[in-house]
């Protein structure tokens, strides 16, 4: 061989040397790599006889270990790890496919490949995502979908899994099982475990106009009631909004403010008002679950109503300063542009909350939360109410408490053993899910056992006779207790005095200056305290507990003597109201078990025994209440937030 052909041949080799190094993965980007992936994926033909996942689980949170294993989340030294499924286009038998891989959903898997969430081991990780597009799920096949998630490689009846589902179907739920759902069905999502995400605006932030016309913006397409109030407001203040899809995109930037009502139509309304700057001006009933809310501040950039204080809308809006406008704008821009703007962003934003939740053990350390004196958000309650077999005044109580419009759900513990709850269609009608459980033994403790059904962190404990208060008193409660969410707050206060000459705690229920108790007949507090009620941990809670289980009386007082040795801190009373409930059509409560002598001589018992098994008084003593802003003004009741509130 001649040196030139020598040469030559070293020359080419070089070359291939070269070009293999350029080309190969080394010197991809990670779009580019994710790119690759996607154009070469496989093909993979749905096999209808094999099993689907099961329907979505209803209480599932991070620290339930059937649904989320945290010990997963350990192995990468507090580092939320994502691994993402490689891609594979799944066909039907027709060769149709399942669910196309839309440009969105492939933004959004693109920036989790690039991301310093992402691990190409599954072994290291603690969330799996599946590449299957779910992002609008209005037109799939919950049987289809079932299947391919239950092929999975991993997928452990959705154990760790995180699904995306923007576009959902109220008609048409998926079969999701135990993973996370990252969805926008703000009133569905499975509190402290399921996460807001927003629907993404199709349209580009467009740059605000030096001069906004107009005050406020609505849809043509609205609640005939709120039409009602916003007729009477001066018609050169509002723009009425087209459903025309060109002129809604054209004039929708034109008002300071946009009225949104939950679920919106169309169903971007949220986010394309945000895209022009216009600050939402949020109606709706319930406490809504809104898009990263552990990110965002929405009280910065949003102003928020419950329908029946619509009527203030306009004059709440013209109050606000010029100075106030320009700083919640420019929160807004910020909060908009950072987490809500486009796919990528939104991939972003739900793992950092996603990171939150499973590292900041404020979601999983048992019990939940840790520290209940961190201010909870607005989820709403949930009404559990203790009953025997009075069905009457039970139905009365279910069906009055379901009007209060920060209820999220009514659990009903039935606590009579051999005669069974009524048939589903002898009960109420109501709007709120109901749940009823019934116990294995008649115990007073049954009303504090924290039932998985309970989702909310605020728990309303009713008595099945409480039917006198009104939906204002029970939701100013909450919103008091919001404010103090370590106290128990209610309505039936009761104080405590030491007589000297028997040298004994006595249980009082007349009127005095001084309160020390509120019962827990018709009161909000924790959930926490649930847990710490059931698993009685000190020596002297277990003793009383039993005590209160074999004597069926006083857990109320126990329960308070348990939150103020815990907190140091007096309950709050709210309202002016005495009377909770009628033995009588006249009122009079003569007869009651409460009324009677005999029953404050054993409840002065029961106070004295507890104490001295404490070996202190935690009790603290109050001498004020909690009453609505306004309440005792001679103002029209239109001002007023809380017009129905009961006297004495």
């Amino acid at each position: 061989m001649s040196f030139r052909v020598l040469v030559c041949l070293v020359c080419v080799a070089g070359l291939l040397l070269l070009s293999s190094h350029l080309y190969s993965d080394d010197n991809l980007s990670k779009a580019e790599e994710w790119a690759r992936l996607v154009g070469e994926a496989r093909e993979e033909t749905v096999d209808m006889a094999s099993t689907r996942a099961r329907e979505r689980r209803a209480g599932c949170h991070f620290y339930n270990s059937d649904c989320f294993d945290v010990y997963r989340c350990g192995r990468m030294n507090g580092r939320l790890k994502v691994y993402v499924y490689p891609p594979v286009e799944y066909l039907t038998h027709d060769g149709d496919p399942v669910a196309p891989l839309s440009q969105e959903f492939d933004t959004m898997l693109e920036s989790l490949y690039s991301s310093e969430y992402y691990t190409p081991d599954p072994d290291d990780a603690c969330i799996f995502v599946p590449s299957f597009d779910l992002l609008n799920s209005r037109d799939l096949d919950p049987g289809l979908v079932g299947r391919v998630l239950n092929s999975l490689d991993y997928w452990n009846q959705g154990r760790n899994h995180l699904l995306f589902n923007m576009v959902f179907s109220d008609n048409n739920p998926l079969p999701t099982d135990q993973a996370i759902l990252a969805s926008a069905d703000y009133g569905h999502l499975r509190p402290g475990y399921d996460l807001s995400i927003p629907i993404i605006s199709p349209h580009d932030q467009t740059k605000p106009p030096a001069k906004r016309p107009y005050l406020l913006s609505y849809q043509q397409v609205l609640d005939p009631s709120l039409q009602k109030i916003l007729s009477k407001s001066p018609s050169k203040l509002l723009l009425s909004i087209p459903p025309d899809l060109p002129k809604y995109l054209r004039i929708l930037g034109q008002a300071t403010f946009c009225l949104v009502t939950l679920p919106s139509n169309p169903i971007t309304h949220l986010t394309d008002c945000m895209a022009v700057g216009s600050i939402p001006v949020i109606v709706t009933p319930s406490p809504p679950s809104l898009p990263f809310s552990q990110l965002i501040d929405w009280l910065q950039i949003s102003v928020q109503f419950r329908p029946s204080a619509a009527s203030s809308i306009v004059s709440t809006l013209r109050s606000l300063s010029p100075a106030h406008l320009q700083t919640m704008q420019s929160a807004l821009q910020a909060a908009y542009l950072t987490h809500l703007s486009t796919p990528a962003k939104v991939m972003l934003s739900t793992l950092a909350v996603l990171d939150h939740s499973v590292f900041s053990g404020a979601q999983h350390s048992p019990p939940p939360p840790a520290n209940p004196v961190l201010p909870p958000p607005n989820q709403g309650f949930t009404a559990v109410i203790l009953t025997y077999n009075r069905l009457e005044s039970l139905f009365q109580v279910i069906t009055k408490v379901s009007q209060v419009e920060s209820l999220t759900r009514v659990v009903v513990v039935w606590n009579h053993q051999t005669i069974p709850p009524p048939p589903v269609e002898d009960w109420p009608r109501i709007s709120k899910p109901l749940k009823v459980i019934q116990t294995s033994a008649n115990k007073l403790s049954n009303r504090f056992y924290p039932y998985s059904e309970i989702e909310t962190e605020c728990v309303l404990s009713l008595d099945d006779d409480i039917s006198m208060l009104t939906s204002d008193e029970l939701e100013f409660a909450y919103q008091v207790w919001r404010e103090f969410p370590d106290r128990i707050v209610g309505f039936p206060s009761r104080t405590h005095n030491y007589d000297n000459t028997s040298d004994q705690f006595k249980y009082e229920s007349e009127w005095t200056n001084d309160l020390s108790m509120v019962l827990t007949g018709v009161a909000f507090y924790h959930k926490y305290w649930h847990y710490l009620y059931t698993a009685a941990p000190s020596a002297e809670q277990k003793t009383i507990k039993d005590w209160v289980d074999n004597h069926i009386n006083c857990e109320d007082i126990a329960f308070n003597l348990m939150v103020a040795n815990a907190t140091g801190k007096a309950p709050i009373k709210v309202g002016p109201r005495k009377k909770f409930k009628c033995s009588t059509p006249s009122c009079e409560n003569a007869g009651m078990l409460s009324a009677s002598v005999s029953h404050l001589v054993e409840r002065s018992s029961c106070l004295d025994k507890f104490l001295k098994i404490y070996g202190w008084n935690p009790l603290k003593s109050v001498q004020f209440r909690a009453d609505p802003v306004l309440y005792k003004d001679s103002f029209p009741d239109s001002l007023k937030l809380f017009k129905d509130i009961g006297s004495l």
